[in-house]
């Protein structure tokens, strides 16, 4: 039986983990703690969650928990991520993962004998597989541009999102989804020119709008837009020479079991819809994540290489989204037309309603009364910028390091596990430098 403590009283907890695991018998949600206690007591009675902690640093030190599950705001997510791998925990942590490079080397570094897996609900869905095969076959032509647009609700005033030192803005809540699409897609293995820019005019200097991009040597340009606004979008189009290929509302699966399809727009005409059957992104993630055999690497099966390519939606992915894959043909139309309202969640911990990006108001702050205590989750020892394991300063090659593979080995691999996200993260950080960089 897997015994899963909660590190925030959030709204991502309950449709990430504590929804999925309603339908599951061989684990149970032990136990929570928040940043407010009183408002942990009420969440666990709202939830039937038997155990109440005063804090994050007691939810560590339970024994009977061996899993623990991060949805703090994003600054927090590294600190309390550390101190729940150094506890011997396995841990799954909201996206993103870390904020910098240094963080995950930190993070590698303290989960030599566990697992950390970060919460990107995307990862694993059939469309990716298929346009990866497209992409490796060139059914269309080479590929020349990829272009992700992202809106999510205008966050409530107050809440993390409006506070730079907290991780807030539109940026980090987009960019995990942006590269791990394109990791599972495209590959991120290229030396790769990033650029990013953004006004950072919202509240306290955060980003309300950013625009981002990613070049490979081929030409090949990837762009991502995001930003807050009334009207959410959540869609990549990839634009080979001879079609455009749409994933409309590609974050439908948050709110349920739904259906995605990718629209082909060949340039000889002749239209065609890949659809795939309802699947719950949140769902498959709990049990791609807990079904990861203990010691395993973390990946979700996606193993980097070039590998099946063809149609058959298959990315490789341990997941199982079941017979999704098939990719099947059929006039249905463009997802995106319907159903897309409830899945207007970004994902993150601020978040209490599956419309919203997040008000921050059930939010947790990420400091726990304890924090600083030593206890199991005691990171005297670790320092940022400490040596990884099989890491000489050079992270493009690299022994495989505690349960997570070195990011230059895992730069096609568009799973959950550490080593995958660790790409993500660089990118993720080199990309929002460059925008405050440019500010100047």
């Amino acid at each position: 039986m897997t015994e899963i403590g909660l590190i925030g009283a959030t709204g991502i907890a309950e449709r990430a983990i504590l929804r999925p695991a309603g339908a599951r018998a061989d684990l149970r949600v032990r136990a929570v703690a928040a940043s407010d206690p009183v408002r942990a007591k009420e969440f666990a009675a709202r939830h039937e969650i038997p155990v109440v902690h005063n804090d994050y640093q007691s939810l560590l030190a339970d024994p009977e928990i061996d899993t623990v599950y991060i949805s703090l705001h994003n600054s927090a997510h590294h600190r309390w991520a550390v101190r729940a791998a150094v506890a011997g925990k396995r841990v799954i942590v909201e996206k993103p993962l870390c904020l910098s490079d240094d963080e995950v080397a930190e993070l590698a570094f303290a989960a030599e004998q566990t697992q950390v897996f970060e919460a990107v609900a995307t990862i694993g869905h059939p469309w990716q597989g298929t346009v990866r095969g497209f992409v490796q076959d060139q059914n269309y032509g080479a590929l020349r541009s990829v272009e992700t647009r992202l809106t999510f609700a205008v966050p409530t005033p107050g809440g993390y999102r409006d506070h730079p030192e907290l991780g807030g803005g539109t940026f980090y809540d987009s960019a995990s989804y942006w590269l791990q699409a394109l990791q599972a897609t495209v590959g991120l293995d290229d030396p790769l020119e990033v650029s990013g820019s953004s006004d950072f005019d919202g509240p306290n200097g955060v980003d309300y709008a950013f625009h981002a991009t990613l070049r490979w040597p081929n030409g090949t340009e990837a762009v991502l837009d995001c930003n807050f606004g009334d009207q959410h979008v959540a869609d990549h189009i990839f634009t080979f020479d001879q079609a455009v290929i749409k994933a409309r509302n590609f974050l439908r699966p948050m709110a349920g079991p739904l259906p995605l399809n990718l629209v082909i727009l060949p340039t000889t005409g002749n239209r065609k819809v890949i659809g795939f059957p309802p699947t719950s992104y949140y769902e498959t993630q709990l049990t791609r994540i807990l079904d990861t055999p203990t010691g395993a690497s973390g990946s979700s099966g996606d193993s980097g290489n070039s590998g099946s390519s063809g149609n058959s939606g298959s990315s490789g992915d341990s997941g199982s989204f079941g017979n999704s894959g098939s990719g099947s043909s059929r006039n249905s139309g463009d997802s995106g037309s319907s159903g897309s309202s409830g899945s207007g969640s970004s994902g993150d911990s601020g978040s209490s309603g599956s419309g919203s990006s997040g008000s921050g108001s059930s939010g947790d702050s990420g400091s726990s009364g304890s924090s600083g205590s030593g206890g199991s989750g005691d990171i005297s020892s670790i320092t940022m910028g400490s040596t990884v394991p099989g890491d000489s300063g050079d992270r493009t090659s690299g022994a495989p390091l505690g349960g997570a593979s070195d990011p230059g080995a895992a730069s096609f691999d568009a799973g959950d596990d550490l080593g995958a996200a660790w790409v993500r993260v660089r990118l993720m950080g080199e990309v929002y430098a460059a925008a405050k960089g440019g500010r100047g």
